[in-house]
């Protein structure tokens, strides 16, 4: 997991294109009057100046290739960005204008982060008006659903403005302390150079530059409703800050009550509050101090936040509590529209409203703006012609416009990260959908039996297709799939009868079970060397598919994978395939030739049942059986070798070719084989 720090203060820009010329005219000024010295100085300015000169500022930049070096992660390898409360919204915008960070599947962007601030202004001297912990395990955790508890300990109190001399001590010193317990320190130490205390500098700290610090993260799961210990080892990738220089003195700063109550905030169960009251005299009586509660609670825990009037309730099953001291309720959970409006003239909140089927029936096809999600089944088989969904939503559940036959425009907002299951299963009439760029997950049979969708775009934020997807979506002529794609699920385009051709790029590395099946108008495909089998009835039906190029990282073809490509002349089977299934060239009307390599070791029934285009084949030594009806009714085949190495024939394996009564005087060859079935 990589972890990158950002403080949102973006750098100083200045017409330096201006500046270059004026100091460029000085110069020329100066070389008439013989200054040499003030020469020298402007040129070195101006060299300066154009390292600063990019075509995009610097925040845009960094955050580029930050961008960059997470698409080349695999999909499972998490990154987290954390900024901090300071950062100005317009800041917070250019970072996913410019770069679409956020919207990447495997990416956390996190607003708070008081611990890693206060890590930071410790560690490396950067200015902060928040106090900072040191070689203190602290709990925190940023999301209240997760359950996972987080503890960071610092192992590292190297600044970048010290003396080398007591960067070596201190570096001793920790060394000493922190070997023994085994934790990592890797510490490399660049000194700066005179800065400018009038302007801001951006500094990083990485490999090649400053500091490598590694923080040591324990993930806390026990066997109890708390959860095991597991222990994770995070690297600090890079961490990006401003820094006026400082020449403070090196000192340990103690934790606060306010600090201690805002790091407190983040905690995940109660046993983290007992555990800092106990373990801490001084802050005894931190959650007294709470006017909320930060985490569910029980009939025990309540009491010990007695001072509670703003009530959350994060998840539907928490207990409530109605003792006369609480004036306000704040609901997080998903809850309906209708049990909204009364929870609100009770002058309570709700963040997350859902518009459910029942809603709808009582309230009407307008979605009312306090809504944040459309709820399962929600517009099911209703009789609406278009709708215009507000920007307010940011998911649509399962079913939610199932069967809806009359609907022919959908206005789907930019906000949207979630399609359900079977959404919009059966739209007969949707000619066309956009679909968010930020979206993270289109639901299996999303768009199954679409038949008037005629393209569609997947966007890059997309990391699978599921099963069923555009199942049926008979009109359906092109569709574009990014290189973001890792997987295509089982019978993903099956039955797209109006598919004519599909890009599979290079990063999907699985493609399920007849995911092409009946794509009748599909002419060639390219299979990337990605891909490592072509699961059964892959191809089944495609009666337009003329050739195919299978690449040699195929190492196993599926049953039915061919079956009635009655359009397919030739194909070149690798020798990388070990296992073809059966039924695999049935009815395959203009085939004519194949090559069967060595690898394989039997033929399977029915392999080339009705290939009446087939003239010659050459079956290799290394075949030991041929299935039943194997080259059945293969009319035009007039030349075949039976290696000594077949000790096994299947029944009616030879019926109906054109070489039966050659075939006929091999005695090897029992009767049965020449039989109909």
């Amino acid at each position: 997991m990589d972890v990158y720090l950002y403080d949102g203060n973006e750098y100083e820009r200045i017409d330096r294109m201006k500046y270059i010329k004026e100091e460029e005219k000085k110069i020329n000024e100066e070389i008439i009057s013989n200054d040499k010295k003030n020469v020298k100085i402007r040129k070195e300015n101006i060299k300066g100046v154009e390292m600063m000169i990019k075509p995009e500022s610097k925040l845009t930049m960094i955050f580029n290739n930050i961008k960059k070096e997470v698409e080349k992660k695999g999909e499972n390898e998490r990154t987290i960005i954390f900024i901090p409360n300071g950062t100005s919204q317009g800041n917070e915008r250019r970072i996913e204008n410019s770069t679409k960070l956020g919207r990447l599947n495997n990416v956390q962007i996190i607003r708070k982060y008081h611990i890693i601030e206060r890590i930071l202004s410790e560690e490396y001297n950067i200015e902060t008006p928040i106090i900072i912990i040191e070689n203190t395990e602290i709990t925190y955790g940023n999301i209240k659903k997760e359950k996972d508890k987080i503890k960071i300990s610092i192992i590292n109190t190297i600044r970048t403005n010290n003396r080398i001399e007591e960067n070596k001590e201190i570096n001793r010193i920790i060394t000493e302390e922190k070997e023994e317990k085994g934790i990592i320190i890797n510490n490399k130490i660049k000194q700066e150079n005179k800065i400018n205390t009038k302007r801001w500098r951006y500094k990083e700290i990485n490999e090649e530059t400053y500091i490598k610090t590694i923080i040591k993260m324990i993930e806390k799961e026990e066997d109890s409703e708390y959860s095991s210990e597991r222990e994770m080892i995070i690297n600090i990738k890079r961490i990006i800050y401003n820094n006026k220089i400082n020449k403070g003195i090196i000192g340990k700063r103690r934790l606060g009550y306010n600090e201690i109550m805002i790091t407190s905030m983040y905690f995940n169960n109660i046993k983290d509050f007992i555990n800092l009251e106990i373990g801490i005299k001084r802050f005894q009586g931190n959650m007294e101090r709470f006017h909320f509660n930060p985490i569910s609670l029980n009939k025990y825990s309540r009491k010990l936040f007695p001072n509670i009037e703003t009530f959350h309730i994060y998840n539907e099953e928490d207990e409530e509590f109605d003792d006369g001291r609480i004036t306000k309720e704040i609901i997080w959970y998903d809850i309906s529209y209708s049990k909204y409006l009364k929870k609100k003239e009770a002058g309570n909140i709700c963040k997350n409203i859902e518009y459910t089927y029942q809603d709808r029936e009582e309230y009407g096809n307008t979605i009312p703006p306090e809504v944040k999600s459309l709820g399962n089944e929600c517009f099911s088989k209703c009789s609406i012609t278009s709708i215009d969904i507000p920007s307010t939503i940011n998911k649509i559940g399962d079913e939610c416009f199932y069967e809806c036959d009359s609907l022919t425009s959908i206005n789907i907002p930019s906000t949207i990260t979630t399609f359900g299951s079977h959404c919009f299963y059966g739209c007969n009439s949707l000619t066309s959908i956009n679909i968010p760029s930020i979206i993270s997950s289109i639901g299996d049979r999303c768009f199954v039996h679409s038949i008037s969708l005629t393209s569609i775009n997947i966007p890059s934020t997309i990391t699978s297709i599921e099963d069923s997807c555009f199942y049926g979506c008979s009109s359906l002529k092109s569709i574009n799939i990014p290189k973001t794609i890792r997987s295509v699920g089982n019978d993903c385009f099956s039955g797209c009868s109006s598919l004519t051709s599909i890009n599979i790029p290079s990063t999907i590395t699985s493609v399920g079970y007849r995911c092409l099946y009946e794509c009748s108008s599909l002419t060639s495909i390219n299979i990337p060397s990605s891909v490592s089998a072509l699961e059964h009835g892959h191809f089944y039906g495609c009666s337009s598919l003329t050739s195919i190029n299978i690449p040699s990282s195929i190492s196993e073809i599926g049953n039915y994978c061919f079956y009635e490509c009655i359009s397919l002349t030739s194909i070149n089977i690798p020798s990388s395939v070990s296992k073809i299934g059966d039924d695999c060239f049935y009815g395959c009307d203009s085939l004519t030739s194949i090559n069967i390599p060595s690898t394989i070791t039997s033929i399977g029934y029915r392999w080339f049942y009705g290939c009446k285009s087939l003239k010659s084949i050459n079956i290799p030594s290394s075949i030991i059986k041929i299935g039943n009806e194997c080259f059945y009714e293969c009319s035009s085949l007039t030349s075949i070798n039976i290696p000594s190495s077949i000790i096994s024939f299947g029944r009616s394996c030879f019926y109906g070719c054109g070489c039966v009564e050659e075939l006929k005087q091999n005695k090897r060859i029992p009767r049965y084989c020449f039989n109909e079935y």
